[in-house]
């Protein structure tokens, strides 16, 4: 799930972030697919297993950020190229926010819509949910 709390709370406290998330995973992980982290230049909160894994995803993270660019989607194969001893493979989202780009949920009471703020930032839509021509029924 994307904190959007926390996000924001780093994005006021530290400027722009990267965010990276576990987005698939092959065989065994340090963390399942959603686990995140927030990054920013001199820091990061949240943990995606620890490692050489997340040292390099953060690395990675903060030089995205130097250079602005947006994202990337990058497979880590844990055991040959880090020395984890998972042996899986992971697949790592990186994603840039900052105050013009963080998404902003805007849903209905309905149950239903509050679950779509729960969609992790990779989703390939963002849903803009608008007011119905009728009453959402009790």
């Amino acid at each position: 799930m994307f904190d959007l709390a926390a996000a924001r709370a780093a994005i006021t406290a530290h400027g722009p972030i990267a965010r990276v998330v576990i987005a698939a995973v092959a065989g065994s992980s340090p963390r399942e697919v959603g686990a995140s982290m927030l990054v920013w230049p001199a820091g990061q909160s949240g943990t995606i297993g620890g490692g050489a894994l997340e040292y390099q995803a953060a690395a990675r993270a903060r030089d995205m950020l130097a250079k602005g660019q947006s994202q990337t989607l990058t497979r880590e194969a844990l055991g040959p190229s880090l020395g984890q001893c998972c042996g899986g493979t992971v697949t790592l989202l990186t994603e840039l926010f900052d105050t013009n780009t963080l998404p902003i949920p805007r849903f209905s009471p309905a149950p239903q819509m509050q679950a779509l703020c729960h969609l992790p930032s990779h989703a390939c839509w963002r849903a803009h949910v608008t007011k119905a021509d009728r009453p959402h029924p009790a």
